[in-house]
């Protein structure tokens, strides 16, 4: 098969490059590598499923680094890995290519990542320090000591709090998203 290769080509390309460097900044800064923001890009620009070898031709990435980032994708919801009858290769696409869709999955990882861990270990931090403000009460702690550690239980405070409405943010945001997809769908 041969490609045709017209003037325009070297446009589009600039073009295409500016569209995956959109995605890469917007994966940076969820504080992902910059690999699932291309990929992402490259999903959205084809037509249909593409098998790795595909994406790796149209990426530049090693197929090690693909497999790596695509299960990373696949596991956030963001693409989908198939396999057809009869062939070994694995087929990837993009689940959606509603950007509201695959920054929500993004949020939710990093809400389960960090604010679900957060709330459930926080309380027991607390706890622990409380225990600690009930020993150096017994034991007769100097004044200094009571309020170092005072200032650690409301630094362990505020985190819950804001942790707390973190959480209350996610729920919102989901709810919006549903009613949003209600209204238009």
């Amino acid at each position: 098969m041969t490609s045709h290769t017209s003037p325009h080509d070297a446009l589009i390309k600039t073009a295409d490059e500016e569209f995956h460097q959109l995605f890469v900044d917007v994966t940076t800064s969820f504080g992902l590598p910059a690999a699932p923001g291309r990929i992402m890009a490259e999903l959205f620009l084809v037509e249909g499923p593409v098998t790795m070898q595909e994406l790796s031709e149209k990426t530049g990435y090693s197929l090690p680094t693909l497999s790596r980032n695509v299960r990373a994708l696949d596991g956030m919801g963001i693409v989908r890995r198939d396999k057809r009858p009869g062939s070994k290769k694995s087929y990837i696409s993009i689940r959606s290519k509603k950007l509201l869709e695959i920054m929500m999955n993004i949020m939710r990882i990093g809400y389960e990542r960090e604010v679900k861990v957060m709330l459930r270990d926080l309380p027991r931090i607390r706890k622990g320090y409380l225990a600690v403000e009930e020993r150096l009460d017994e034991e007769g702690a100097t004044a200094e000591e009571r309020e170092a550690l005072r200032k650690r239980l409301e630094i362990v405070d505020g985190m819950e709090k804001d942790y707390q409405l973190m959480e209350r943010f996610m729920m919102l945001i989901g709810r919006f998203i549903i009613e949003g997809e209600e209204s238009v769908g």
